[in-house]
């Protein structure tokens, strides 16, 4: 038999604690482990990125609450101009904001620049928290004080834990999706339900995806291959199951190209994702975010915490990842016994000698 440390189970135990089946990630709208590039466009959500981001008019949380609730978390630089952030943000790096209309708090761990010639506010008693120094134009007098910020988020772990999530849904034996008139079909049951489809079967079905499951259940879509195209074609759901029981597990995906919009959330840690439009309906979880042309370009892929309606976060089961198995008190005083012997009869062959 084997047993686990009280430590990989504690660990366990405090990942599926925080925020449902994905962990912090599910939180939030857009959580991308790297950078980030985005233009004139919405985030319904919150917004998570652990690398540098870059906005141009874009409305960040615009469905969220305003105020002190922390809506954008910023591990590297915020580099923006125009839109608005709904909420508070938190930035790990420095600021620099042209025209900025911030609803809620800012804290920077380095300094903070919004353009001494340029417009913009900061609403809802917000205040500026900064780590170096604060720029601003002489008429914009928000409360500011110099102080050190406190990162919310772990990005290294947070990736480290989604990834081995991800591994741990794939299953050699599990069951491949039937694929007809250019549609792709899934039939489930009650509970857990997890499927794999090959990258012919993704960019083959311009038709659609039907899926057919009751309510309540969850239905995991585990996808091979590494640079995947995501078609702008419809879903189609049956029996009573709904979007934020459907999540899409690109487990080797290094790059994900969006033709438009998707639904379903998307958990691939390894993927940049290429998106100029669409609209996207869950969580999206990847490594990387930005236009068609690479990081230097911008996405702008809209994101949502509803879809006609109904919430769109994943909140679906999954399957546990697997914690290191920690050999048995006889198993170590096999090992044990073993080394004691093999050092007794080195030393017996060096007196011999």
């Amino acid at each position: 038999m084997i047993r686990y440390s009280l430590a990989a189970l504690m660990l366990l135990a405090g990942t599926s604690a925080v925020a449902g089946p994905l962990g912090i990630a599910g939180d939030y709208n857009e959580f991308v482990i790297g950078n980030s590039n985005r233009q004139y466009v919405d985030t319904h959500g919150k917004v998570a990125v652990g690398g540098n981001l870059q906005l141009n008019g874009v409305a960040i949380a615009s469905q969220m609450p305003t105020g002190s609730t922390t809506n954008l978390v910023v591990g590297g630089n915020l580099t923006a101009s125009n839109g608005t952030i709904n909420g508070s943000t938190i930035v790990g790096g420095n600021v620099n904001y042209n025209n900025p209309t911030i609803n809620g708090n800012l804290s920077a761990g380095g300094s903070v620049t919004f353009n001494p010639n340029g417009g913009g506010s900061v609403n809802n008693g917000g205040t500026i928290t900064y780590g170096t120094s604060f720029i601003k134009p002489n008429w914009m007098n928000p409360p500011s004080m110099q102080g050190s910020v406190t990162q919310p988020i772990d990005f290294a772990a947070a990736a480290a834990t989604l990834t081995a999530l991800s591994q741990a849904q794939v299953g050699t034996n599990d069951p491949t999706a039937t694929f007809q008139w250019s549609q792709l079909f899934f039939t489930g049951g009650a509970g857990l339900n997890v499927y794999g489809i090959t990258e012919a079967m993704l960019e083959g079905a311009s038709g659609g995806f039907n899926i057919n499951a009751p309510s309540g259940a969850t239905v995991i879509i585990n996808v091979a291959g590494q640079d995947l195209s995501l078609l702008n074609t419809g879903m189609n759901l049956t029996g009573g199951i709904t979007l934020d029981r459907i999540l899409w597990n690109f487990y080797e995906a290094t790059s994900l190209t969006f033709a438009g919009s998707w639904n379903g959330s998307v958990l691939a840690t390894q993927a940049s994702a290429y998106a100029n439009y669409g609209g996207m309906n869950g969580n999206l979880i990847v490594a990387a975010l930005h236009g068609y042309g690479g990081p230097a370009t911008a996405s702008s892929l809209e994101t949502h915490t509803n879809f006609n309606g109904q919430p769109t976060y994943f909140t679906g089961e999954m399957r546990p990842v697997g914690p290191t198995p920690v050999p048995e008190p006889g198993t170590l005083a096999l090992f044990g016994l073993g080394a004691m012997l093999a050092g007794l009869s080195r030393r017996r062959r060096k007196v011999e000698a």
